[in-house]
């Protein structure tokens, strides 16, 4: 973030969030969809990182203020080997890899677009399964 001069802001609702999860999968998601974010944005641009716990889900929620996501590539964006980034930098797979892993866990992933600019990336895991 500080490479490309990208603000961020933390919001974590509790101290202790428990969440029965693989940590190296969880980590996988939270860095694809964060590294995703500080792609998008511009300098100065905000990132917003947020954990919250609902009554059977903990729910990761990354929003930037970036380009957002087209309509017609709202349906595609989880697609393995798409992406809108430029040859080279980017091989497609990392939204797939988190859509794959939040599946493993029985969980759920949607992306809407941000207001008034950027995207939205909505976690939920299952606390248990």
């Amino acid at each position: 973030m500080k490479k490309n001069d990208v603000k961020y802001v933390l919001k974590i609702d509790q101290e202790n969030l428990l969440l029965k999860a693989d940590t190296i999968q969880l980590t996988q998601i939270i860095f694809n969809l964060i590294l995703n974010a500080i792609y998008y944005s511009q300098p100065q641009d905000l990132v917003t990182i947020e954990a919250s716990e609902t009554k059977q889900n903990i729910r990761l929620k990354i929003s930037d203020q970036g380009q957002g996501v087209s309509n017609k590539n709202l349906n595609k964006i989880f697609q393995p080997f798409f992406t809108t980034k430029p040859v080279g930098q980017g091989s497609g797979l990392g939204l797939s890899v988190v859509h794959g892993i939040v599946s493993s866990h029985k969980g759920s992933i949607i992306v809407k677009n941000n207001t008034p600019k950027g995207a939205i990336f909505i976690v939920n895991l299952p606390k248990y399964h």
